[in-house]
């Protein structure tokens, strides 16, 4: 069983130990390495380990489509395209110019914040879910511990939704904004302007004062977590006083055994590699995908791309065919292993 000592500092040393090794590892991923049996570091699993690992993983996809499906719902409110879109037809002249201006600029943003908010959804649904398969891996009452804990994240993921949805779209809208307004709606483009201008967004998305921005928020959203979570709190006293895990501390509330780790991992420079790398393959499927959609003519006025774009953000079909799943693997093995060696 896990004790807090090893939620605070032999946890801080496994993650910093295995951060450190397994950089060279997502760096591979991301961009191969001529002798790649050489630089890349191996953290091998035995097989039962391995198969509880994926078995673990599995159980978490489920929960994270329903987490995008409530993104979709949220980001629709907070961006309502189709409503812009609409009294656009009562303007006429430079307003209506400018509202398409301003409608492209909104599409681009709620399908950027569906990405940005899915990716980071599924990264810290992976995690939590290798830290809980970390804990419960041997355990005889490991398949009640595992439903137990579920109702517990169930809740922790809807929190997370509420309190982080608005500052991460927050975030991505800001990075977006000189790049989607320097773009004329009334200009001809070709589909490798439409490639260049996914790409430069992707590159805004991915530079670090965006990832360093998101992580921050993300932490401080688990710190809410947390705090909302804890024994001492009166809206987790029944709560915590219901389970009866055998896998969590007996001084610490289920969400805070996950949420402390997996904090530690966000402020990890690994966490920040992994956002990258699924946004980066998500930029693949959203310009494959406007590209079939305008396949029609090699060039398009861009506020003809509006709709496209619209729609993608209406659906997780992007954030379903990212395949994306490597280096996410990676890092849950990493802090797979890295907490049966704790344990050992």
């Amino acid at each position: 069983m896990f004790v807090s000592a090893m939620l605070k500092g032999a946890w801080q040393r496994a993650v910093t130990t295995a951060t450190q090794a397994a950089h060279t590892m997502v760096d591979s991923l991301l961009k191969p390495v001529e002798d790649e049996s050489e630089a890349v570091p191996r953290f091998h699993l035995s097989r039962a380990e391995h198969e509880f690992l994926n078995d673990m993983l599995q159980c978490s996809t489920s929960p994270t489509r329903q987490l995008y499906a409530a993104a979709v719902l949220r980001l629709r409110e907070r961006f309502n395209c189709e409503d812009l879109k609409d009294r656009l037809r009562e303007l006429k002249g430079p307003e209506r110019l400018e509202g398409w201006q301003r409608l492209y600029g909104m599409v681009w943003a709620r399908l950027w914040s569906l990405i940005v908010t899915c990716s980071i959804l599924r990264i810290i649904t992976e995690v939590q879910a290798s830290i809980l398969a970390a804990s419960m891996y041997r355990q005889p009452a490991g398949a009640r511990s595992l439903q137990d804990m579920t109702a517990h994240l169930a809740a922790m993921y809807t929190h997370v939704l509420d309190e982080g949805l608005v500052p991460i779209s927050d975030i991505t809208s800001a990075a977006l904004a000189s790049h989607t307004s320097a773009v004329s709606v009334t200009q001809r483009q070709r589909h490798e302007d439409t490639t260049a201008a996914v790409t430069t967004m992707v590159a805004a998305l991915a530079a670090d004062d965006t990832i360093t921005q998101l992580c921050e928020c993300i932490v401080s959203t688990l710190q809410s977590v947390e705090a909302s979570s804890s024994p001492s709190s009166p809206s987790s006293s029944s709560s915590s006083s219901s389970s009866s895990s055998s896998s969590v501390p007996d001084d610490g509330s289920p969400v805070e055994f996950v949420v402390r780790p997996t904090i530690d991992v966000v402020t990890s420079s690994l966490f920040a590699k992994c956002l990258g790398a699924v946004l980066s393959d998500a930029a693949a499927t959203v310009t494959h995908d406007l590209t079939l959609a305008t396949d029609h003519d090699r060039e398009v006025v861009v506020v003809n791309t509006v709709p496209s774009v619209a729609a993608l953000s209406l659906t997780s079909d992007v954030m379903a065919r990212t395949h994306a799943a490597a280096p996410i693997h990676t890092l849950c093995t990493v802090v797979f292993r890295s907490l049966l060696a704790q344990r050992a």
